[in-house]
């Protein structure tokens, strides 16, 4: 098993494999599965993080160029990035204390925005390149309880969780950023926020409303609002739908917790709500395998 489970003809499965993987964090156990998205089959498990106790691995995201992915641990105090070639460990760096909830990769690769989703939170900015903190956003009030990313143009956006407003903060000068507050009114509790494929609109999954809000990205208007299930958390766009991941709903589907709500995300119309499992978390689209 060590040694890869060989065949007796010494084949290892999934050895120089060029099919499309998917990756799968999982919060409990400190790995990473590198999943066939054709069959769904697990091909290879990544240990994770730099303690022996669990550090709650909570958000994984891809490099642009595909070649790497990256972790951050909501109980940790590192920041990984790892080849998605083979799952090797490409560096580490320190980041100290926080619960790191989330980040965001620069669509230039070369930074990453991580969250502290705290109070009186942080955000430390890292040079994926060499690994190293190049600065943080902190300060007594500054940034209150940062919790879901997006990015658009030269623009960081910050769920603040629990609130009734979102960072929109200039990172063209990433040592001294702009940061402004996008207001959502009413008791809204911004979980996360997701941008269409086009980038003319973004998604903010609201907790506090149970539902999903729509804005225009070149002004910040409110296009739509469109009920969900209970506790919305993960928005994200998948061609023309949106897929709203409610891990903790224990009222649409009686007797189980969890849906997903889907959304025509150009006509801005609630479709249905499914049950796909419990407790449903992450959604990735796999659209030319017709498939979330």
């Amino acid at each position: 098993i060590n040694n890869g489970a060989p065949a007796n003809n010494g084949l290892v499965k999934w050895n120089n494999y060029h099919g499309k993987k998917m990756l799968i964090v999982n919060q409990g156990c400190d790995n990473v599965f590198i999943v066939d998205s054709e069959t769904g089959l697990v091909m290879r498990s990544v240990e994770i993080g730099t303690s022996s106790n669990i550090e709650s691995p909570h958000y994984i995201e891809i490099s642009p160029d595909g070649e790497y992915f990256y972790v951050c641990f909501y109980a940790g105090t590192v920041f990984q990035k790892f080849k998605t070639s083979d799952g090797s460990l490409a560096g580490t760096v320190n980041i100290g204390l926080g619960q790191w909830s989330a980040f965001e990769v620069s669509p230039d690769g070369q930074h990453a925005f991580v969250v502290n989703w705290s109070a009186d939170g942080t955000i430390a900015v890292v040079d994926l390149e060499s690994m190293t903190v190049l600065t943080t956003y902190q300060g007594s009030g500054l940034i209150l309880y940062p919790h879901g990313t997006g990015w658009k143009g030269n623009y960081l956006y910050v769920t603040s969780l629990p609130a009734n407003f979102i960072y929109k903060i200039d990172v063209t000068d990433i040592y001294n950023p702009d940061i402004q507050q996008i207001s959502l009114q009413g008791g809204t509790n911004p979980h996360e926020i997701h941008f269409s494929e086009d980038g003319a609109e973004y998604a903010v999954s609201c907790t506090g409303s149970d539902e999903v809000r729509f804005f225009k990205s070149t002004n910040d208007a409110l296009v739509a609002t469109v009920p969900t299930g209970k506790l919305p958390e993960e928005p994200h766009y998948a061609g023309n739908y949106l897929f709203v991941a409610c891990p903790n709903d224990n009222i649409t589907f009686p007797g189980k917790t969890g849906c997903v709500t889907i959304v025509n995300a150009t006509t801005h119309q609630f479709i249905k709500n499914i049950y796909t499992g419990w407790q449903p978390h992450g959604v990735i689209p796999d659209e030319d395998g017709g498939k979330v």
